[in-house]
């Protein structure tokens, strides 16, 4: 692999992302990537009953590709992107999905395990593959999200996880599909040219009733999958998405970078341990 400090973001990302084997991963680790996807499961069902995840259900069964995905807690099956919208969504609309504190303030979990689920599903991986996409996809986006946070007085104005958060899907599918590091850079660029924008701050200001979806994780992590199946295609996108003056921090309205933060201790220190 490339030395990390030579390397761009979107390099070292992916090269770590396409390396990464069970023996690089501790046991303990393992076992809390096994609770994460417990607890997104149970948000998923959990959301179920409300009506705007009853109406989403609806328009996505209706509106959308049928596909070999099942949604969990229902009878009704949906293909990738639809599914990884979905259960995306879900998994956060009761606001007890898991949450991360330290440096990149999220649910990183929305983002990452509904879209391994859909991706693993219709590629029939093995549960190890899954749990493995899930460990990559939660370092990978909370590394980025902490490499792009805005200074205190920027998130005053401008706040919202979803953006980086779509790297996690991507980086989850990507795993699951076997892309090799060029591959998953295109990947990178693709969700980085189409991952929504930073939202929270207008939703918290929204007149009362508020608007049905807080953070936009439905379309994040769809675009996290079509990115990495884009790629997986031939789809070419941007291979250093990340860094410069006009890299994803900026397009994601933040005011600063600091790239050293997207690699730091990667494979050393895993930040999925720190998932509440």
């Amino acid at each position: 692999m490339s030395d990390m400090r030579s390397a761009t973001t979107a390099q070292a990302l992916a090269e770590w992302t396409a390396r990464l084997a069970v023996g690089d991963v501790p046991p303990d680790v393992l076992h809390q990537a096994k609770r994460c996807v417990i607890d997104s499961i149970a948000c998923i069902v959990g959301g179920l009953d409300l009506m705007p995840m009853r109406l989403l259900l609806d328009v996505l069964s209706k509106e959308s590709a049928q596909g070999p995905v099942p949604i969990p807690g229902t009878a009704i099956r949906l293909g990738i992107t639809a599914a990884a919208h979905f259960g995306a969504q879900a998994a956060n609309v009761l606001d007890f999905d898991d949450s991360f504190r330290a440096g990149a303030p999220s649910h990183p979990g929305a983002t990452v395990v509904p879209p391994a689920l859909a991706v693993a599903a219709a590629r029939r991986c093995s549960g190890l593959e899954l749990l493995l996409a899930v460990v990559a996809g939660f370092e990978v986006s909370l590394r980025i999200g902490r490499s792009v946070l805005a200074s205190p007085a920027r998130r005053e104005r401008i706040m919202g996880f979803a953006p980086w958060q779509s790297f996690g899907a991507a980086t989850a599918a990507a795993r699951l599909l076997g892309l090799p590091p060029p591959t998953i850079r295109s990947a990178f660029g693709l969700t980085g040219a189409q991952a929504p924008v930073a939202s929270g701050r207008r939703f918290l200001a929204s007149a009362r009733p508020y608007p049905w979806i807080k953070n936009p994780y439905g379309i994040a992590s769809e675009v996290g999958v079509l990115s990495a199946l884009l790629a997986e295609r031939g789809f070419h996108g941007d291979q250093d998405i990340f860094d410069g003056p006009h890299g994803f921090w900026i397009m994601a309205g933040s005011d600063r970078h600091q790239p050293d933060l997207a690699t730091e201790a990667l494979g050393d220190a895993w930040l999925i341990m720190d998932a509440g």
